[in-house]
């Protein structure tokens, strides 16, 4: 974490004031989540002087240490990060997959009609064409 300070916001801020809420220096209802208001700023003072610190309301290095010893740690590793590179990449393979496999389904003649092919013409319209099969999908 980097320094945070008065009009800071995002992921880092938010774990910051849920840490306050959670030592009872803050109510999280009163500050608006992921961004470094007055009321953040007010709070991390407070922890700043119970915790004999430099009362900045910046929440620094040392702030930070004090604040691990009082399970900051724990609340970070709580609050939801986001999909990380791994699972993007295995969602997308999915995707793909899927989308190949619906058109295997859906249009299993596009191979033939992409490769130069020409598909046979209904037999109302020409009766010596070839019948198709009943179940015109792969998995027949």
């Amino acid at each position: 974490m980097s320094t945070l300070q008065l009009g800071d916001s995002g992921r880092d801020v938010e774990v910051w004031q849920r840490f306050l809420a959670q030592v009872w220096l803050a109510e999280f209802d009163t500050m608006m989540p992921g961004t470094f208001d007055e009321a953040t700023e007010e709070a991390t003072r407070v922890f700043q002087e119970e915790h004999k610190l430099n009362v900045t309301g910046i929440v620094d290095r040392d702030t930070f240490a004090a604040a691990r010893l009082q399970g900051h740690a724990m609340i970070d590793a709580m609050i939801y990060k986001g999909p990380t590179k791994t699972t993007a990449l295995l969602v997308f393979a999915i995707l793909v997959v899927v989308s190949f496999m619906s058109q295997c389904m859906l249009m299993p003649d596009s191979g033939r009609r992409m490769s130069g092919q020409s598909l046979p013409l209904s037999p109302t319209l020409n009766p010596t064409a070839p019948r198709p099969p009943s179940c015109p999908g792969w998995f027949c």
